[in-house]
This record gives C-alpha cells, sequence and structure tokens, in this order.
C-alpha cells in the first residue's frame, strides 16, 4: 500500500474514449430511468384510486343491503299464490344432485345477493298485481 506518490498520481486519471458519447448515453439512461420512476408514480397513483373506489363501492353496497332488508322487513306476506310457489320449489329443490348442493354452498358475493333479492322483489311486485 506504500505506494510513491508519482505512481498514486498516475493512478487517479482514465482516459476516456468518445467522452460525448459515454456522455450522452448516460443521459440517455438518467432520462430512462427518470420515466420509468414517472410511469410507477403514476401506476401507484391509479392503484391507490382503485382501491378506494373498491371501497366505496363496498360500502355502497352493504347501504344497499341494509336497505333491501328493511324493504323486506315491511313488505306485507302474501299467503294465497306464493304458498303453493313455494311448496313447488321446495320439491324442486329435493331433487338437486350432490353437485348442485355443492355449488349452491359456494359463498356468493354481495353483488350477486343483491341480484337476487331484485329477482325476488319483481316475483312479489307480479304476485301483488
Amino acid at each position: 500500500m506504500n505506494l510513491p506518490r508519482e505512481k498514486m498520481a498516475v493512478n487517479k486519471y482514465t482516459v476516456i474514449e468518445n467522452p460525448v458519447e459515454v456522455r450522452k448515453n448516460l443521459l440517455m439512461s438518467s432520462k430512462s430511468l427518470i420515466q420509468i420512476l414517472m410511469i410507477h408514480e403514476k401506476l401507484k397513483v391509479i392503484r391507490r384510486e382503485r382501491l378506494e373506489k373498491m371501497n366505496q363501492l363496498k360500502q355502497v353496497i352493504e347501504e344497499i343491503n341494509e336497505l333491501m332488508n328493511k324493504l323486506f322487513e315491511q313488505l306485507p306476506e302474501i299467503k294465497d299464490s306464493s304458498e303453493n310457489k313455494t311448496e313447488k320449489s321446495k320439491s324442486v329443490q329435493k331433487k338437486t344432485t350432490r353437485s348442485e348442493r355443492e355449488v349452491k354452498k359456494v359463498k356468493r358475493n354481495k353483488i350477486d345477493k343483491l341480484y337476487e333479492q331484485l329477482k325476488h322483489i319483481d316475483e312479489v311486485l307480479k304476485n301483488l298485481n
């Protein structure tokens, strides 16, 4: 490690061939890196907004479910024609195969539940007419 000062001075500098080309390449690399960082930041913003929208959607779905439950509580029960239909549907349900039962056991998401509730409301409205 104890090199004479003359040899140390020689090792400090290196010759760069085509310095303009090297500088140009470094600047182009920096430019590419900055563009990639900008795209990454945009993606982060989009992901954050997506999560916010998903949370808002969940809240709206929960609110709709609550309102649907309140609506069903206040709807009058129809006994005449609906009893016959429910008895028929129960007999059909008993005849379902094992695979159909397994499919029914799969958890449905909230949107599917909403669609079912809407169908039920339509049926009740048809029975009222």
